[in-house]
This record gives C-alpha cells, structure tokens and sequence, in this order.
C-alpha cells in the first residue's frame, strides 16, 4: 500500500478526518508502505498511530524508517494476542480448498500456518492489544494486515473498540485467508456499512464504517 494507489490514498484521506484521532495498525511490516500512509495523513492533524509488527527484524527496519521523521508514531514489537489463541489448523480448510495457491501447490497453507505459529511463539511481549485497550480504550480507525491466521482472531477482539472506520486487507478468499472471515462478519452486521468492498484488486480490501445511532 503506498501513496498513489486506491488504497494507499484511501487511508491517508481517512487520517486526515477531524474524528479520526487514534489510530491502530496490525502489521507495520518495514514501515513503509499502510504505515507511511497513515502517518502522512496523521500528521497534518492532532492525530497519532500505533503500529504493531511481531517480526523483529521488519520492526527494527521501521523503526529506522521513522527516525528523524517528525510523524505521530508509536512502534510496537509484538504479537498482538497469545499464541493460544490461534484456531487449529483444520478449522481454515473449508478457506483454503478455495485458495488458488492450494490447488496450484497442495500444502503451501500448512507450511505458511507453522512458520507464523513459530514467529508468534517466539515473541517476547504478548497480548499487546489488552495493554493497548487498557490504555487507549477505543480507537477511531483500525487497520488489520497482519498474520494470515491470527487476523480474525484480532478482529474479534478489537471490533467492540472500534469507533469509525475498519479497514481490511487481503479479504479475497480466492487470493486470501487473512481477513475473508472478518469481511463476511462485516457484511452480515447490522452496526457496520461497508464504504469500499474492492475484490478485484490486490487480494481485496474493504473499508467499513461504523453505523451512528440516532439520539
């Protein structure tokens, strides 16, 4: 995601909104691309991000991508929930015997499952997202790119502290299995309307907006 495209340029006007505040990413990666976006549109207003990436070599990477800059971010490295709390394996077939990767290369999922279970066990700080819901409370605007398999999970947790606007990336089943499952919850809500639901470029994405309650 970087300046210039659909996307990119969807979540630095979305930064730059008077009620968007506080912001939360899952998966910062080197910093460079949702992040810089983000950070841009932040940056023209009082607003602030937090940025969550568990790999600590990408981590380190943005964290030199920042220094210097005078932008409203907060890096964490961290693995946002538990190891524990990533369903089993068995519980994606029924999303990966769609995916095109697993008929071109029977097995690509599994092996895509243990290495990020092995990244999430070696994490030294956990449930990142309790200590940042302790402290912030809510946010306006929460970005999920991170891990393949823990995303729903994160969705789940987060979605009662979401004040506006989610965004998903990868919510194509054929392309993706990260956030297929939070875009069917979104579609199926009744406290959610879905501003952009793109399947057609990248491996889709969405941007939703919470439905304000008449007084």
């Amino acid at each position: 995601m970087n300046r210039g495209g659909r996307i990119g340029e969807t979540l630095y006007e979305l930064a730059k909104r008077p009620e968007v505040e506080k912001v939360l990413e899952i998966g910062t990666w080197n910093g460079e691309g949702s992040t810089y976006c983000l950070a841009q549109g932040l940056g023209e207003t009082s607003g602030r991000l937090v940025s969550i990436e568990v790999d600590a070599e990408q981590h380190g990477k943005a964290a030199s991508f920042y220094e210097g800059k005078d932008l409203p971010v907060e890096l964490i490295q961290g693995l946002t929930l538990h190891p524990d709390d990533y369903a089993p394996y068995e519980s994606y077939l029924p999303l990966i015997s769609e995916h095109h990767y697993e008929q071109e290369a029977p097995g690509t999922h599994e092996t895509w499952y243990r290495q990020e279970l092995e990244l999430a066990g070696s994490a030294e700080r956990t449930d990142v997202l309790w200590e940042l819901l302790e402290r912030e409370g809510e946010f306006d605007l929460v970005l999920f790119d991170g891990g393949e398999f823990l995303s729903h999970s994160e969705f789940l947790f987060l979605e009662p502290h979401v004040a506006r606007y989610i965004v998903l990336d990868d919510t194509n089943g054929r392309m993706a299995i990260k956030n297929t499952l939070s875009r069917d919850w979104l579609i199926g809500s009744s406290a959610w309307e879905l501003a952009i639901d793109e399947q057609h470029e990248r491996n889709g994405w969405l941007v939703a907006e919470r439905k304000r309650v008449s007084s």
